[in-house]
């Protein structure tokens, strides 16, 4: 039976390199009667239709090489990756539920590579966030097939041992008295809550649990998770009516890793969020709160420097429109990039997990009006972030950056320009040239960044250093050496040689003429060199921790979840924090230039304190108007007779009082 599919396998994955095409929609099956077409079919359809669904038909597979060929979908290159993920998670769960009772018609050779081929797939995928890679399942398979020995090794080393809801379910796979004696006193403490005799043994209880209506800190104890699976299997069957949720990319935080039953996920879904520790949560907390002051911050800077640079003409010139640039797209980065960081973490955390369609052994069919884990059920498709969210927030991440990046080496060269041919320099012309360069820059940058929406899986928009979303694929890897490491390059090489001709020229300026003006401008040109080399540095500075984290991520192998055999999961949860800080450290070079400007630059510095002077006195001119217009009782002053007998009318107060319009008429 195995060779027969294996061979199946060969020819459907030739015809699939061959054709190289999608199956629009599942008529191709609709017209076979076969039960495994239409089993495949119907996975199709709620997912995206693939030729392997329609070749599936046409041979009329055996369950095995069903299963074997939704494997053989994971290496062909589509475009929409997870919902193969799913077709083979669904393949899987019918294999399971179909064969569970038929193990022995297997021989020893066809369970063994069963087995083989079962615990490699679950090496490579057992890390995503769905698609139902379940723990409790997978030990249970290895147990059901007979895979002694390597269920012997699994019990042995525990690779998937990360937190207490993990090292539970081991328990109660491998050493199940270990398990019993201790979340005995767990489900007996439920029940006494419950008014239930509290001395029941272990079947009673949990056929009890499945009864009972849990709340949220009783489904937060791992035994409590643990023995609701427990209880199903008892109940119902080991496939199809758990779930479990695991989250592995959060900063500050270990491995989040929990499950519950059916029944309680269609009562209340569960969200990842439930499953943290409690310091955990206190991290995330802190995280957010200062991602979102972090985020004011940037915009209330970047609004104050376009402000000076719009209302002060002496700032308008060639370098005051780069910076302006500049100052723009940090504006992007505070409103849209820097909130997303919290938005993307709640996602990540408070989207409710659900089950998907419930299936029997015959076909794939919704049941109604019966318990809700009285029928297994495939994995819920549970999608933390949706494609048309990873492409707009995507999408101004890399156009900001790149702008940024660009802004300050057009600046460098700018600059270079001026000190190396400073007759040849105009001032008119620079600034013109800068409008016209800040606009292509612009253009092409807004190019650059809606082309990862449009190419594919070889450049996409996706989900870097546990929230900060930016390109990914095998073609980013050029985007990112056209986008910051070119210009990166240049802006160091423009701003060290300018610093050096700048010095240059100034010592000859010394020698040769002893003019004050001619001094003041070489120093004013020497402090403008270094104020640029500031920004640079800075911006390396900022870029710094995200090179070290790629350079890291080349050498430590026990970061790569997929394998497992190296895999630690405490270097793991470090290398994912350090890479959120130096995501947010990279944001934050938005909010420098402000200080830098205020710092550096005289003209600025007055202009900035100008402005909000003027606006601290026009709120406290209106504030000091709406307190005066708001006495109800106004005062009037009577003329004073001085000694010369003449009354003096000037100090009269006029309102509309029946006295002041009197005195009024007679002055």
């Amino acid at each position: 039976m195995f060779e027969d599919a294996k061979k199946r396998y060969s020819e459907i994955r030739y015809n699939i390199k061959s054709y190289s095409f999608y199956v629009k929609n599942y008529r191709v099956c609709q017209c076979v009667t076969h039960n495994t077409c239409f089993i495949v079919c119907t996975v199709g359809k709620l997912f995206t239709n693939r030729i392997c669904f329609a070749v599936a038909g046409r041979h009329k597979m055996s369950k095995l090489g069903i299963f074997i060929l939704l494997s053989a979908c994971m290496f062909v290159s589509f475009r929409d990756v997870e919902s193969i993920n799913t077709a083979v998670v669904a393949g899987q769960q019918f294999l399971h539920y179909t064969l569970e009772k038929n193990v022995n018609n297997f021989n020893e050779t066809e369970r063994n590579k069963t087995c083989s081929m079962f615990i490699k797939d679950f090496k490579r995928f057992w890390y995503n966030s769905s698609g139902g890679k379940y723990l409790t399942e997978y030990l249970s398979f290895l147990e059901e097939w007979l895979c002694h020995a390597q269920f012997s090794l699994e019990c042995l080393k525990r690779p998937y041992d990360f937190n207490q809801f993990t090292k539970t379910t081991y328990d109660r796979a491998c050493n199940r008295s270990v398990f019993e004696t201790q979340c005995f006193s767990s489900l007996v403490a439920v029940s006494s809550v419950r008014g239930r005799n509290s001395s029941q043994k272990w079947n009673n209880l949990l056929r009890a649990l499945r009864t009972y209506q849990l709340s949220d800190a009783e489904l937060q104890d791992p035994c409590i998770q643990v023995a609701l699976y427990d209880a199903v299997v008892l109940e119902r069957g080991k496939y199809g009516y758990y779930h479990e949720s695991k989250r592995l990319v959060l900063p500050f935080c270990q491995i989040s890793w929990c499950g519950r039953d059916a029944e309680n996920i269609n009562r209340k879904p569960i969200k990842a969020w439930n499953c943290l520790p409690q310091i955990c949560k206190v991290n995330i907390i802190i995280t957010m709160v200062i991602c979102s002051i972090l985020a004011v911050a940037i915009v209330v800077a970047n609004v104050s420097v376009i402000l000076v640079f719009m209302l002060n003409k002496k700032l308008r010139n060639s370098q005051g429109v780069y910076k302006m640039s500049l100052a723009c797209s940090d504006f992007l980065v505070g409103v849209v990039v820097v909130p997303s960081i919290p938005v993307s973490l709640n996602m990540r955390l408070n989207i409710p997990e659900v089950m998907g369609m419930s299936y029997n052994a015959s076909n794939l069919s919704v049941q109604h009006d019966i318990r809700f884990d009285d029928v297994p059920h495939l994995p819920g498709i549970n999608t933390v972030y949706y494609r048309s969210y990873l492409n707009a927030i995507g999408f101004f991440t890399t156009t900001s950056f790149i702008i940024s990046i660009y802004s300050l080496m057009m600046a460098s060269f700018d600059r270079f320009s001026i000190v190396r041919k400073p007759l040849a320099y105009s001032k008119d012309g620079a600034k013109l040239l800068a409008i016209r360069a800040t606009v292509i820059l612009w253009i092409l940058s807004i190019i650059l960044g809606v082309l990862p929406i449009f190419v594919g899986r070889s450049l996409r928009y996706g989900l870097l250093a546990s929230t900060l979303i930016s390109t990914s694929g095998t073609a980013s890897l050029s985007l990112y050496v056209v986008a910051f490491a070119f210009p990166l390059i240049v802006m160091w090489v423009l701003s060290i040689s300018t610093f050096v001709m700048t010095v240059r020229h100034n010592n000859r300026t010394r020698k040769l003429v002893a003019s004050k003006n001619k001094t003041l401008s070489s120093r004013t040109e020497i402090r403008m060199a270094r104020t640029l080399g500031i920004m640079v540095g800075v911006f390396t500075l900022s870029l710094l921790p995200v090179i070290c984290v790629i350079l890291a991520s080349l050498f430590l192998v026990q970061i790569y979840p997929q394998r497992i055999l190296t895999f630690k999961s405490y270097d793991f949860s470090i290398h994912t924090s350090f890479e959120f800080f130096s995501a947010v450290i990279l944001v934050c070079n938005s909010l420098w230039n402000f200080f830098i400007y205020n710092g550096r630059n005289d003209d600025f510095r007055m202009a900035n304190k100008n402005m909000y002077g003027s606006l601290t006195k026009r709120f406290h001119f209106r504030t000091k108007i709406s307190i005066t217009s708001s006495d109800s009782a106004p005062k009037t002053t009577i003329p004073s007779t001085p000694p010369n007998g003449k009354k003096d009318f000037s100090t009269v107060q006029s309102d509309n009082s029946p006295m002041s319009v009197l005195v009024t008429s007679k002055v």
